[in-house]
């Protein structure tokens, strides 16, 4: 959380404006300041007020004996916090009020909460030197404070000379040099000029290295000469694009058509078949070209409301309103019948039909990537099943699984150990040692960002128990989320973490799951941010507009009763603020 501390026009402004400022005298007290002085007073009046940047402090000076907490109160009201107080001199230290920043609803977005009675011009202020531009203004309460939801500069380098390696980005204007030369430094390159008025910027980076073809003509009676190209590299800026896939298209099928588009995928909703992945800026029309002529999607978009079923960032509901959350947890998983799950290892989610038994001896593959491996064999005539085992060093084997399938993922291995896997196919006498196979392979790292697929709540009024889910696809199969809550105020609480819980029928996948009770958070709206993580460390983070409501609905007004023959008639009026679902009616037991 970045901090910034407010200088003396912030300062005095909102005290001489909120507060008047008195001289205190010498002697016997007037009449006029003692009663000041009583704690029916709402506010102590300010007779001074000195500030040290440096120290990130004001002293503030206030009549004798001022109370801590009518001190403290004062400074809350300006977002300053009471340090030290000295009551028989009248003299109390705050610390300066501090802007906060906090995550945003959407990638290069933040929210930034301004102090209470923060002036325009400092605030304005602040958005310019950093080179910030507004979205929405999430509050306007100057009481409180105001907050608002900011797009981040992006720093998007053109190549402008790439036989010397010179690049181009234009910024905002009068961006402070010191800063420039920190950003530029942490990026390992060096700023050539900067101009403050248009906001052009000139950077040394890495010279392209160039690559050599050789290219040879059969054909021709003369042979080409050696060709000298050069590629030019530069750091990747990609963009979103939003995939609907036809109904029945699993991850798997989504990932790969993405992949062959050149993307890579950053979410997928399997209820929905709908996927959101990033891709190369300037590749977008390839790629939805390559996407479209696919026929596993039915649609392709740069907008996220563009296509059937797509929705954008979550806003929070309409006064009044008041989605349930979901608090039933996900259904119980089902272990499927052609995999016992006795090591580490899974059948594919997507296992194809056997192939044709055949007298050939049985062939092992196996390929390590991305923090697991992945193994395939061909089936051998007369076998049920299969076990599957694996050994490191002299280690004795470990039966990872035994499956009818002839694909199957293993996870949970170390980094750079090398393994061996057996097959050894089951026949009718037993286990067939003299037909099992073997294969060598070292455990790499993973690479990949985890992928999230699910996730409940994402938006709407949450109250009582809140159940917190999260559906996940990581390269190593292993993870868990962590759920947190950011107030208007910038303050963040974490409100549940849970570790993932592999599925059952893809081992890459698992879902963390825990309660959350809202009842001990006060009322209002709030950003919820969810972090998934896998084992190597990479996390997602994803955030939606929520609000906390458990207070007591509004009760109805004007009831009246009325007898129309046999029956009773009841009337009333909604009341102004409708947050009831339902209403209950009730009667006393008839007397006779």
């Amino acid at each position: 959380m970045v901090a910034c501390a407010f200088l003396l026009g912030l300062i005095l402004q909102p005290l001489a404006q909120y507060v008047p400022a008195v001289v205190l005298g010498h002697g016997k007290p007037s009449a006029a300041s003692a009663a000041a002085a009583q704690p029916s007073s709402p506010m102590p009046q300010v007779a001074r007020v000195s500030i040290d940047s440096a120290l990130g402090i004001a002293t503030v000076t206030l009549p004798l004996f001022t109370s801590q907490s009518a001190a403290s109160a004062l400074g809350a009201k300006f977002g300053m916090l009471l340090l030290a107080y000295y009551p028989a001199i009248g003299t109390y230290v705050f610390a300066l009020p501090q802007i906060r920043v906090g995550p945003g609803t959407a990638t290069h977005t933040a929210t930034i909460y301004f102090p209470p009675y923060a002036t325009a011009t400092d605030i304005n202020d602040f958005l310019s030197r950093n080179a910030l531009q507004v979205e929405i203004w999430l509050s306007t309460d100057d009481a409180s404070g105001r907050s608002a939801l900011v797009a981040l500069p992006q720093v998007k380098p053109v190549l402008v000379d790439a036989r010397r390696g010179i690049w181009k980005a234009s910024l905002a204007p009068n961006i402070e040099r010191s800063r420039l030369d920190a950003w530029a430094a942490a990026n390992g390159v060096q700023i050539i000029s900067y101009d403050a008025l248009t906001g052009d910027l000139l950077i040394q980076g890495p010279k392209p290295q160039p690559t050599y073809v050789r290219v040879v003509r059969k054909a021709a009676p003369v042979v080409t000469p050696v060709t000298k190209t050069t590629t030019t590299t530069s750091t990747a800026q990609t963009s979103k694009l939003y995939i609907a896939f036809k109904p029945g298209t699993t991850f798997t099928q989504a990932q790969q058509a993405i992949q062959q588009a050149g993307g890579q995928i950053t979410s997928f909703d399997s209820n929905s078949e709908l996927a959101v992945a990033n891709f190369p800026v300037g590749h977008e029309g390839q790629a939805s070209t390559s996407l479209t002529g696919t026929s596993t999607v039915s649609c392709v978009s740069a907008a996220a409301t563009a296509c059937p079923g797509l929705t954008g960032t979550p806003t929070p509901p309409a006064s009044g309103a008041t989605p349930p959350a979901s608090t039933t947890p996900p259904p119980a998983l089902v272990v499927p019948s052609s995999t016992v799950a006795t090591g580490t290892g899974w059948t594919s989610t997507d296992i194809p039909a056997a192939p044709a038994p055949t007298t050939v001896p049985l062939q092992l593959t196996a390929g390590a990537t991305d923090g697991h491996v992945s193994l395939s064999w061909t089936a051998v005539s007369g076998a049920s099943a299969y076990q599957v085992s694996r050994s490191s060093g002299a280690d004795a084997p470990t039966l990872v699984a035994t499956t009818t399938a002839t694909a199957l993922t293993d996870v949970g291995g170390t980094v750079a150990t090398s393994y061996t896997y057996t097959v050894v196919p089951v026949l009718a006498a037993g286990p067939a040692t003299s037909q099992s196979q073997t294969a060598n392979v070292t455990w790499v790292a993973t690479t990949s960002t985890p992928v999230l697929l699910k996730t409940d709540p994402s938006s709407g009024t949450l109250s009582g128990s809140v159940s917190l889910s999260a559906d996940a696809r990581t390269g190593d199969g292993a993870g868990g989320a962590t759920w947190s809550l950011t107030a208007a105020n910038g303050i963040t609480t974490q409100i549940g973490t849970a570790p993932g819980a592999a599925q059952a029928t893809d081992p890459l996948t698992w879902t963390a799951r825990t309660v959350w009770d809202s009842r001990a958070t006060a009322d209002g709206p709030y950003i919820l941010l969810l972090t998934i993580r896998d084992g190597s460390g990479h996390s997602t983070q994803v955030a939606s507009q929520v609000r906390v409501g458990n207070a007591a609905p509004a009760a109805p007004v004007a009831l009246g009763a009325a007898s129309v023959t046999t029956t009773v008639v009841l009337v009333w009026q909604q009341p102004v603020v409708a947050n009831a679902a339902a209403y209950l009616v009730q009667k006393d037991s008839d007397l006779e």
